[in-house]
């Protein structure tokens, strides 16, 4: 997990190690490491992503990229970002969260369902 400045500083020497085979880039803990709270879209972030996954492909590893967006109308959009980089494993979403948003939207047609039982 790519969270830290420090290890950014250093990423072509941990992309050169063997044992590495994948990375993620962390938005969220990055921002929080240039002191960007919460600012996951500010450019030098996506910067540091984009070269991280550059940096990745380079060496032979698997980038990984978080979609947050996995229940919004831009997850195409991201999606396709993503992608056009040579991003092909993805992280989309949080486990509670990918639950929280089924029993939104199917809970109620579930319950009135197994109400006519």
């Amino acid at each position: 997990m790519m969270e830290k400045k420090s290890l950014y500083d250093h990423l072509e020497d941990v992309m050169n190690m063997d044992d590495v085979e994948m990375i993620q880039f962390g938005p969220c803990d990055f921002s929080m490491a240039l002191g960007l709270w919460g600012q996951t879209s500010h450019p030098k972030v996506r910067e540091a992503e984009e070269t991280t996954i550059k940096i990745a492909l380079k060496y032979n590893k698997h980038p990984r990229a978080e979609i947050e967006s996995v229940f919004t109308e831009d997850f195409e959009r991201d999606l396709k970002r993503y992608t056009d980089l040579g991003v092909r494993d993805f992280c989309v979403g949080i486990d509670i969260l990918i639950l929280h948003e089924w029993v939104k939207k199917f809970g109620e047609l579930t319950r009135r369902t197994l109400e006519r039982l």
